[in-house]
Parts: C-alpha cells; sequence; structure tokens
C-alpha cells in the first residue's frame, strides 16, 4: 500500500449564510489520492476524520482516506487503502465507514470481489503506522451493497441492493470468529411488497431491533422504511413501518440513512417528491402501541434551501435535524446544508449553507455532514474545489 502524506493550509474561506465555511482539503489528480468522495465523514477519539472516495487511487477505484488536524489549521491526509477491484479487492465505496473501538475500520464497496457484486472491507492500524485491508466478504450471485455496514455487539449488519430470495435486496448480518474470518448470514429478504432496492445502510435501536430504507417497492411504489426485529427463538421479522407515495406529497426514492432520536423516533429523507418535487426531510414517531406515525417536516423548494436530498439527516444533542441537497441553493445544481429546527408541531428550516462555483469551493454534496465536540460542522463534495474533484469543508457556527 502506498501512503499518501500532503499538508494543506487552510484555503480562503467562501462565502455563507451567517457562517463560516473553509474548504479545509481540495482532492487533487495528482499525486493519485482520493477523487470525488460520496460517504459521510466519521471521527475517531483522537479528532481524525475518515471517508472513502468513489474514485482515485493508482488504480481509479477508490480509497479508504484519513485528515489529521495540524498546527495552524492545516490538515494532513493520509490514504491508508487504495481499491485495486476484481477479482480480489473491492472497488468504488460509495458509502459511509464504521470505526470499532480498536480504530478498525469498516464499509462496503458495490462492486469488486470475486463475483463483481460488491464487498464488505475492513482497514485495520498496523503497530508500525500503516494500515492494512482485508475482505471480510464478497458477494456472490447478486447483492451489491451500495449502504454501509452498522456495527452493534460485535457483528456488522447492512443490506444489499439486488439479489436474496426475490432479487430486490436483502439485510445481512456478519458474525466475527475468533480466527478472525466473518461468517455471513441473510436475516431477511424484501419482497417488493415491503420495499425494494435499498441504497442505504441500517441503523440499531438500544434494543438491537434495524431500520433500514428502500429506493422503490412498497404499497404506493415510492420506496418504504422498514424494520427487521430480532425473535426470541433466534430468526429475525421484518415489517414495514411507512410507504412512501413516490411523486405524491410525500415524496420517494429513499437513498440515505435513517437517524434515530433519544425517544426512538427516526428521521431521512426522499430524493424526489413532495410538494414542489424537490424532495423532503420526514420524521417517523414511535407509538406507544407499537404503530409508527409519519410526517413530512421539511419540503425542498428547488431554491436557496436546496433540491434532492440525497444523503440521510444528522441530529444535534438539542434534537435539530441537520442534512445536506445535493442541487439547488446558489444554483440548480450547487447544493446546501440546511438545518431543520423543532418548536413543538412546527419545524423551521433554516438554510446554514449554500454551495458556489467560486473561490475553489465544492459543489455538490452526496454525503451528510458530522459534528466536532465543538460544533463545527464537516462534510464532502463530491464535484468543485480546485480541480473539480471535490472538497472537505468545515462550517463554523
Amino acid at each position: 500500500m502506498k501512503e499518501l502524506l500532503i499538508v494543506l493550509a487552510l484555503l480562503m474561506p467562501c462565502s455563507a449564510l451567517a457562517q463560516t465555511e473553509t474548504v479545509i482539503y481540495n482532492f487533487l489528480i495528482n499525486p493519485p489520492g482520493p477523487l470525488n468522495p460520496q460517504s459521510d465523514l466519521i471521527f475517531d477519539q483522537a479528532g481524525n476524520l475518515y471517508g472513502a472516495s468513489y474514485y482515485g487511487g493508482e488504480f481509479g477505484y477508490g480509497t479508504v482516506f484519513q485528515l489529521v488536524p495540524a498546527s495552524g489549521g492545516a490538515w494532513t491526509l493520509n490514504t491508508l487503502h487504495q481499491f485495486v477491484g476484481y477479482p480480489d479487492d473491492g472497488n468504488f465505496p460509495a458509502n459511509g465507514l464504521t470505526i470499532d473501538e480498536k480504530g478498525n475500520l469498516y464499509g462496503t464497496t458495490w462492486a469488486g470481489g470475486t463475483g463483481n457484486y460488491g464487498t464488505v472491507f475492513e482497514v485495520s492500524p498496523q503497530s508500525d503506522g500503516q494500515w492494512t485491508e482485508s475482505l471480510a466478504y464478497y458477494f456472490s450471485g447478486g447483492g451489491i451493497p451500495r449502504g454501509g455496514a452498522v456495527l452493534y455487539k460485535g457483528s456488522l449488519f447492512g443490506t444489499t441492493t439486488y439479489g436474496g430470495a426475490n432479487g430486490v435486496g436483502t439485510v445481512f448480518k456478519l458474525s466475527p470468529s475468533t480466527e478472525g474470518n466473518w461468517t455471513a448470514t441473510v436475516i431477511y429478504n424484501l419482497t417488493g411488497s415491503d420495499g425494494g432496492e435499498p441504497y442505504a445502510g441500517l441503523v440499531a435501536d438500544k434494543a438491537g431491533n434495524l431500520y433500514g430504507t428502500t429506493s422503490n417497492g412498497g404499497a404506493n411504489f415510492g420506496g418504504t422504511v422498514f424494520e427487521v426485529s430480532p425473535t426470541s427463538a433466534g430468526g429475525w421479522n421484518g415489517r414495514v413501518l411507512h410507504a412512501f407515495g413516490g411523486v405524491g406529497l410525500e415524496g420517494g426514492a429513499i437513498y440515505g440513512n435513517l437517524a434515530i432520536d433519544k425517544s426512538g423516533n427516526l428521521y431521512g429523507t426522499t430524493y424526489y417528491g413532495g410538494k414542489f418535487g424537490y424532495g423532503t426531510v420526514f420524521e417517523l414517531m414511535r407509538g406507544s402501541n407499537g404503530r409508527w406515525t409519519g410526517k413530512t417536516i421539511h419540503n425542498f423548494t428547488g431554491g436557496s434551501d436546496g433540491a434532492n436530498p440525497y444523503a440521510g439527516p444528522t441530529l444535534d444533542s438539542a434534537g435539530n435535524v441537520y442534512g445536506t441537497a445535493v442541487n439547488g441553493g446558489l444554483g440548480p445544481s450547487y447544493g446546501t446544508v440546511f438545518e431543520l429546527i423543532p418548536n413543538g408541531e412546527v419545524w423551521t428550516e433554516r438554510t446554514v449553507y449554500q454551495f458556489a462555483t467560486n473561490d475553489n469551493d465544492g459543489i455538490n454534496p452526496y454525503g451528510g455532514v458530522v459534528f466536532d465536540p465543538a460544533g463545527n460542522i464537516y462534510g464532502t463534495t463530491s464535484r468543485g474545489g480546485t480541480e473539480n474533484l471535490g472538497t472537505v469543508f468545515k462550517i463554523v457556527p
């Protein structure tokens, strides 16, 4: 593995809406490192950022990267792994990473592996400061995991967009052995009527129930939110919590992960539909009788607030909902960072930042946002920046 170490000084901040936005890293074609990230970022306990880039690296199949804060506000880039692609490695990681207590990183690629149907990978730190990658699992005869993997009680859980008994996707579990191998089990086969072709990963509540989304299918063909729950006999049961209405007022096509609040309520985004056709943010509230009630808490207008949210939302400690929209803002295809603030039953939208093409700013944020302990916001853009190959940005409240 070839490691790239690049130290960048902070670039000139771009204009923001009552915020200060700074591009802390511009992805560059030379030397061959990460390019065009579409994933969320995560922090470790030391304050380092980690992400995956869809393209880039020596082979062009994507990377796993680390950004380390340096003195004076600069950041050091380490390319931890460059994907080699089919058949010995994965290629094209399109979602975020998961980190365990030892600092190991887990993620998925939607292609590569022996069958070229995607992989689950692990990237681990070594005592000499290097990182090594291994495949926890590669899919065959279908599969294609477009969503990331969630770690719960030592096992990895995720979804495949295709494959399974009905060809429209699965929920899988990877269990580790003492020898370091992983055993894969399909714990639920989607049917289409309960949703199909999930693009996102899963979230788990304290009881071990898993929640996911589908990009289509369901009663109204606009996608669903579903739950998969463990049974006392060791099996799993699935059910639909809400079916979306396609191009109707509720929106449709869910591509991002859900977020879960302290009360167990779920939040997510739809890429299309809603009142203006540019997507929505929704809330699903858990009732005492086990039933769920859904409502749209924001309809994107396609203007200053943005359009087409692809990533799922992020909640802050106060219960405010943050996220990104791929398009809209200062132009039809630039994108925004938004905040939704609850006040009783009413939610108020505030546009935190509108991306532009000036001052080497990024555009088209496909990933969501993450907070540092000070409340600063970080994320990626898939385009824009110095060479139009994407950026990592920071927004200071």
